[in-house]
């Protein structure tokens, strides 16, 4: 047989694979569209507007992060499409119901709040938040059910209608007015694009489910998974402020500037290695619970399999960008982000051990071990307080507060890769003493 013969029949054979590639590729596209637009909006909105996005969708992120409180993790759990569809209808309830709280405390203390945060500018935007928060759950509960479902092509598409979405709108408004007002807008349109096909999914799915719906069940449901809310989402709140943390501390400590040079490094790095890591999660979070359940064994080598397959794919650009980055931004980007290269180049190792490690972060939790997640969250943001904090107070540039930054990113998720192989080791441990009984 032909050896591209052998690689196709090995493709088709291996749906953990194909689905990642499926995955990753709807996801390649839409981060493509972003990386070409990038330079065209760095010439259109300032540091000082990107800093005014980072410090938004910094705050996006911490409150969205248990917008649904966390349940809906828990909709690959149950056996039943029937219960798993009544945690969807809890989780998007409760969404809701975080959405008009999140407005009514913007109407009655929102100007209030960003005056003490000494964030005057984003006064005028701040009624987006909670649109973008909305769009932002409304996503990830429907994506979830497109997961258990295994629906990866559906959720490839949205990927890339989200990154078209935002990047159009943000290119358009830009070009008609000034300030990030359009960085703000294509941000929130982003989010909630994608929302409609996977809301017509969950209806083809479960439209029979849903109209059995009983407010009994769903009380039931979030009492039977009440660990989500009560410990998961402090696991989640955690770990989003550990990654977020930078722009809402950078901003008080270097100014807006420093901000913005940070957030377009994150947006052509940092962000594509978030979303094609999350490609790569939503594919393993499917088979985790039900390897853990039926064969730990397989589970530990599909563990072993996907961090060593991610390094290899990260090790190349992570090199480029330690040895050329801030040349690269300089002459991609202009000459007025040369500074953002420069905090790429330091933060190099920390993006290659998150490209690793985030895909199979949520391993922990699926496992049980809520617990150990959220102590390892609480150091890590111990972590990158030190790192921000310490320089600034004996008097260091910014540079340093970078490195140190990068640091200890890299440390915590080394820690935590070393604590899901503890758990899993431990789960194969204890197959293989039942089998002996």
């Amino acid at each position: 047989m032909k050896l591209h013969h052998k690689i196709i029949k090995k493709f088709k054979s291996n749906n953990f694979l194909k689905n990642i590639i499926l995955l990753v590729g709807g996801t390649a596209l839409g981060q493509l569209i972003l990386f070409i637009i990038s330079p065209v909006l760095s010439r259109i909105y300032g540091p000082i507007d990107f800093g005014v996005m980072a410090i938004f969708t910094s705050a996006i992120a911490i409150i969205g992060v248990n917008s649904s409180f966390r349940y809906e993790l828990a909709i690959l759990l149950p056996e039943d499409d029937k219960e798993a569809l009544h945690v969807v209808v809890l989780a998007l309830i409760l969404n809701f119901l975080l959405t008009l709280l999140l407005f009514v405390f913007l109407f009655i203390l929102g100007d209030a709040l960003f005056t003490y945060l000494n964030a005057v500018s984003l006064i005028p935007y701040m009624y987006i938040l909670p649109i973008s928060v909305f769009g932002l759950g409304v996503y990830n509960v429907l994506s979830y059910w497109a997961i258990r479902k295994k629906e990866y092509g559906k959720i490839a598409k949205t990927k890339f209608s989200q990154s078209l979405g935002m990047s159009i709108t943000q290119l358009l408004i830009g070009v008609m007015s000034s300030g990030p007002i359009g960085l703000l807008i294509g941000d929130a349109f982003g989010r909630i694009a994608g929302s409609g096909a996977l809301g017509k999914a969950v209806l083809k799915d479960g439209l029979d489910y849903l109209k059995q719906f009983k407010f009994k069940k769903g009380i039931y449901v979030a009492l039977k998974y009440k660990n989500f809310p009560l410990i998961s989402s402090w696991s989640g709140f955690f770990n989003v402020v550990g990654l977020q943390l930078p722009p809402l501390v950078l901003a008080p400590l270097y100014g807006s500037s420093v901000v913005g040079w940070y957030s377009l490094g994150s947006r052509v790095v940092g962000a594509p290695i978030a979303l094609l890591g999350k490609a790569v999660t939503q594919v393993y979070i499917s088979e985790v619970p039900v390897l853990a359940k039926n064969s730990p064994d397989k589970l530990k080598g599909l563990l072993i399999v996907t961090t060593k397959r991610l390094f290899l794919i990260g090790i190349l650009p992570t090199l480029l960008l330690i040895f050329f980055g801030p040349k690269m931004f300089a002459f991609i980007f202009g000459d007025s982000w040369y500074k953002t290269g420069v905090f790429v180049q330091l933060l190099g190792v920390m993006y290659l051990m998150e490209f690793i490690v985030s895909p199979v972060s949520q391993t922990l939790e699926l496992l049980g071990s809520q617990v150990q997640q959220l102590i390892w969250q609480i150091i890590r943001i111990t972590l990158v307080f030190s790192a921000f904090f310490l320089p600034k107070y004996i008097g260091a540039g910014v540079e340093i507060a970078i490195s140190l930054y990068g640091l200890a990113m890299s440390i915590s998720y080394i820690l935590l890769l070393l604590l899901i192989f503890f758990n899993v080791r431990k789960l194969v441990k204890q197959q293989n003493k039942n089998s002996y009984l």
